[in-house]
């Protein structure tokens, strides 16, 4: 049996939250008297940073992104100054709804800029940030891969965090290369050939062999653009958001093991194959993803090697799943 393998890739993060940084760490509440004490590098820029004229208009902002995402989780702004980078800042009970929810609420792998839930915006010390972030799409903390480019960082130094009480400026004083474990997850097969993928969506190999993980079929990314290093497309990383929320449900009611393919084709109604079992499951969307695997794994224990389908995009409230034997 082949082991899973592991793989490390090189990812850039950017140290400049979250704690005090002497000199270039700058303050306003309610009064200057903070700023007295502090050497200023660029003058101008911090005199136009707490102005009377911009930090009066703090709790305004704040209720502009709550209005505008019709959501009470936001708790800042965070701007890179010298861009026009400027994003609500999010905080729930725990770090990992925002990882796959965007700012109006809405279930995305994409995700949202989000404070440490332990941490006070107002009040800490140090303020931890979470976003994702990518070198192909859009992703919320893009913006992170321009300082591979010491020009740029040179002329983008200073991030503000902005609060209903608060405004903070940061100087991001370092740049330090993160070494990261990867893990694949999932397989796509092409080209006699199997592209190992992880949960993230980045193809990490290119290889003959067949590992014992899941394959996902009926994928829209582009043959020429399943290379090392590169993601899955934009569609494609929607529907592994699915997969994910189907695969730890699966998990919870341990059928995991006995999924080979997953069909990604549509997003209304995904199949799973359980070869070993030989049967597939007609799972519909994500919806109500513990009552179906319930019902799985009861028509499972009632039909052991009985090849056939499951149905579970039914009405399950009032016809409940269907078991067809194959004739």
């Amino acid at each position: 049996m082949k082991q899973k393998k592991k793989y490390i890739i090189i990812s850039i993060v950017i140290l400049i939250i979250l704690f005090i940084i002497g000199s270039f760490y700058y303050i306003y509440f309610n009064d200057r008297e903070n700023m007295n004490n502090t050497i200023i590098n660029d003058t101008t820029l911090i005199e136009e940073v707490f102005s009377d004229k911009n930090i009066s208009h703090n709790k305004e902002i704040i209720e502009g992104y709550r209005n505008t995402y019709n959501n009470q989780d936001v708790v800042g702004e965070i701007e890179f100054l010298n861009t026009d980078y400027k994003k609500p800042l999010m905080q729930y009970s725990d770090n990992d709804y925002y990882l796959n929810h965007t700012e109006d609420k809405t279930s995305s792998y994409m995700g949202a800029i989000y404070l440490d839930f332990r941490t006070d915006i107002n009040n800490s010390d140090k303020l931890l940030i979470y976003g994702h972030n990518s070198a192909s799409i859009d992703m919320p903390f893009k913006i992170l891969e321009s300082y591979y480019d010491y020009n740029y960082y040179l002329g983008h130094k200073y991030v503000k965090i902005t609060s209903e009480e608060k405004t903070r400026l940061y100087k991001i004083y370092a740049i330090t290369i993160e070494v990261e474990e990867r893990i694949p997850t999932y397989m796509i097969a092409f080209a006699n050939a199997y592209a190992y993928i992880n949960n993230q969506g980045y193809f990490l190999e290119i290889s003959k062999d067949k590992l014992e993980l899941p394959i996902l079929t009926g994928f829209l990314t582009k043959e020429e653009d399943i290379q090392e290093g590169n993601r899955l497309c934009v569609e494609d990383l929607q529907r592994l958001d699915d997969v994910l929320q189907i695969m730890k449900s699966a998990t919870s009611n341990e059928v995991d093991s006995l999924v080979t393919k997953i069909n990604i084709a549509n997003k209304q109604n995904y199949i799973l194959e359980l070869k070993d079992e030989k049967k597939t499951v007609q799972m519909g969307d994500t919806s109500n993803l513990s009552t179906k695997m319930l019902y799985i794994k009861s028509i499972l224990e009632q039909n052991k090697k009985i090849e056939g389908e499951i149905l579970v995009n039914t009405d399950l409230n009032n016809k409940g799943a269907i078991f067809r034997k194959k004739v």
